[in-house]
């Protein structure tokens, strides 16, 4: 990291981020070299390890509640980026917050910029454009976020421009028109910064000149980090899966003044990143149509909601199973996201498992003929009541939730689109944000590999947003298990990825619900079990992978999939180290998981073994290297000579 790349008041960089920083650059250097497929995988370590949270920040808002929050990337602009604020000062109304994410190389102006009616945020390092993006709306206020190219200039209406766009409710991004700043700046090929005087359907690829609805980019999961051009088309493409098409629009009247680049050097450099860019998109998606869809989709301006219409006759496309037992607190709420999806041909079969409070009088409140209500003649629990539900649903498509849960509105849209496009594809989640009393999200491998590869170590899928092919599970004779306390769902899919390789695995690479933790779900009591439970659902198939398999085996593996990797005595880690290579060698005698994407996992549960006890010193680290797999997934001597040193100081203290 040069120091060119940081930002000017050196301030202190918590562990986890320092360790985060250089993830991201092991990614770029990967992404430079071509490697996009262990570009990605370092890429997925940055984002696991960052805490935005930890970032040193000034915070001079004005503002408290927002109406658009302006998010400004700065990188070595310096006084462009001073006029650049003032610009959005001079028109600025009450209710506008600024943000300014310094990726260094700005400290000429530093004293000022903590002066200023704004927040401010020092990033660790040169994080780029689009994970600078991310970092602005993580901190944002406001239901809508703009981003602003940090040495443009904006007309006083530039607020005003973008608040009236949303006022469509369909609207969910849109990109603005570019004219140059100086009359001689190199333009290059820019002839996509103005389309026209009309606003139409369009891809979001002026990311300087955009604005985005903020919880529609957090559940889409911001930019991809890795992309520094074309990373609005790309999330342009993740939104028309979410929604459905012309979500996201060109925008003439969100003017503002900017130069392509300062010569024609530079523009060479943006061109040669631009095509770079496109060759990883390219391979992530070779499907990605979006990309070339540069000029204007000739559609006119849509003046109502587009929403997703099935024929299906009276047959439902989606049965929704809604198992319900005295959650008449949330299940108001619940039945609400269900009944706003963009999806039609849903109905929703709530099994009343003999509830003895209010549910049957708020399902009557409801009258809505797509909930069919079924009360169960005696309590039976979750899982059989999702049992009575399979066999009473009638649509092609089964969709699980819980009553404590809510659904966001394209769920359906998002989980049938990739499955009718995937028709191997049987079982099909996504993410899920935590509310109540804890907050936070949960994110999923997306692809069958990557979800069956992991599948000993981790539910694969959020059971109350799984998505179920009602064919396969009806041909199959396929239910929820009654042999296990706890644990049910995860077994149903151990067992679908071992018996049943027809069926795939899919999860949509967005949010698609929200997982409520209250006194009732997060009892230490009930997660004691629940592990219990976990080892019972494991112990038959580490038993066939491996033979022998002691209960106590099982726990340990247990564990280890929980990360629970802290350690008492050295012999307690090399007997866990022992039973992850066992399990590696296990997969090569007899190929069951991906020989490299297993190995890749055992890697990692490796390494976490290792930093979780340094404080057994330096040979914990050597035993690292010594593993046949530690080169092949990046380990260098650089790395691990730095690891022992703070073993070594770790060891001392002890």
């Amino acid at each position: 990291m040069s120091t060119r790349d940081m930002p000017s008041a050196n301030r202190t960089i918590s562990p986890a981020n320092a360790e985060a920083c250089e993830w991201f650059a092991s990614a770029q250097q990967a992404l430079h070299a071509r490697d996009f497929a262990s570009a990605s995988d370092l890429m997925a370590e940055y984002r696991n390890l960052i805490r935005y949270g930890d970032f040193w920040r000034q915070d001079n808002r004005p503002v408290v509640n927002p109406a658009l929050s302006v998010v400004i990337v700065a990188y070595n602009t310096n006084l462009d980026l001073m006029k650049c604020i003032k610009s959005v000062l001079r028109g600025m109304r009450k209710d506008i917050e600024i943000i300014v994410v310094d990726n260094g190389g700005n400290g000429q102006v530093l004293p000022m910029l903590l002066q200023m009616p704004l927040l401010y945020i020092q990033s660790p390092m040169n994080l780029f454009l689009s994970e600078g993006r991310n970092i602005g709306v993580y901190y944002a206020n406001a239901p809508i976020c703009a981003f602003l190219d940090d040495d443009a200039i904006v007309r006083p209406e530039y607020a005003e421009s973008i608040l009236t766009a949303f006022q469509i409710p369909h609207v969910h991004a849109i990109r603005g028109k570019i004219e140059p700043k100086s009359r001689n700046a190199f333009q290059g090929s820019v002839e996509y910064y103005d389309l026209g005087p009309a606003p139409a359907p369009h891809v979001i690829n002026t990311e300087g000149n955009s604005a985005w609805r903020t919880a529609t980019y957090k559940d889409a999961n911001g930019m991809e980090p890795l992309l520094f051009g074309h990373e609005g088309t790309e999330l342009s493409q993740r939104l028309e899966r979410m929604f459905g098409s012309a979500v996201t629009f060109y925008w003439p009247k969100l003017l503002i003044h900017h130069d392509y680049a300062a010569d024609a050097q530079k523009n060479e450099g943006r061109e040669a990143r631009h095509a770079l860019m496109g060759e990883y998109l390219g391979w992530k998606n070779p499907y990605n149509e979006l990309l070339h869809s540069l000029k204007p989709t000739p559609a006119i301006f849509p003046e109502k909601n587009i929403r997703v219409r099935q024929k299906t006759g009276n047959v439902p496309l989606i049965s929704v199973l809604l198992p319900s037992y005295n959650a008449g607190e949330f299940l108001a709420e619940c039945l609400q996201s269900l009944l706003r999806q963009s999806m039609q041909g849903v109905e929703i079969l709530l099994i009343d498992d003999c509830s003895t409070d209010n549910t049957a009088d708020i399902v009557r409140r409801f009258s809505d003929k797509r909930i069919r209500y079924h009360k169960n003649p005696e309590n039976c629990g979750p899982s059989k009541s999702r049992n009575i539900g399979l066999k009473l649903a009638r649509g092609k498509y089964i969709a699980m939730t819980d009553a404590d849960d809510v659904n966001r509105e394209y769920r359906f849209v998002a989980q049938v689109r990739l499955m009718e496009s995937n028709p191997r594809v049987c079982v099909c989640a996504g993410s899920c944000y935590l509310f109540g009393s804890a907050s936070g999200h949960m994110s999923y491998p997306l692809t069958n590999e990557e979800l069956k590869n992991n599948i000993l170590f981790h539910n694969p899928f959020p059971q109350p947003f799984v998505m179920l092919r009602s064919d396969f599970f009806r041909q199959n004779a396929i239910e929820y298990s009654d042999a296990y306390s706890y644990g049910k769902d995860y077994e149903l899919w151990v067992r679908l990825a071992h018996r049943y390789p027809e069926c795939l695995f899919a999860n949509v690479p967005y949010i698609v619900g929200g997982y409520r933790e209250h006194a009732a779900s997060i009892s230490a009591v009930k997660k004691a079990v629940a592990n219990e439970g976990v080892v019972s659902v494991l112990h038959p198939y580490l038993e066939n992978r491996c033979g022998g398999v002691s209960w106590s085996e099982a726990k340990m593996h247990s564990e280890l999939a929980r990360n629970e990797f802290l350690v008492a005595t050295p012999e307690e880690w090399l007997h866990k180290k022992q039973w992850l290579i066992r399990l590696k060698e296990a997969n090569e005698r007899k190929t069951v998981y991906h020989p490299f994407i297993f190995r890749k996992n055992i890697m990692q549960k490796l390494f976490e073994l290792r930093k979780a006890n340094l404080w057994l010193g330096p040979w914990v680290v050597k035993q690292l290297i010594s593993y046949d797999d530690a080169k092949t997934f990046g380990i260098t001597k650089e790395y691990t000579d730095k690891l022992c040193a703070v073993a070594e100081e770790r060891q001392s203290c002890q």
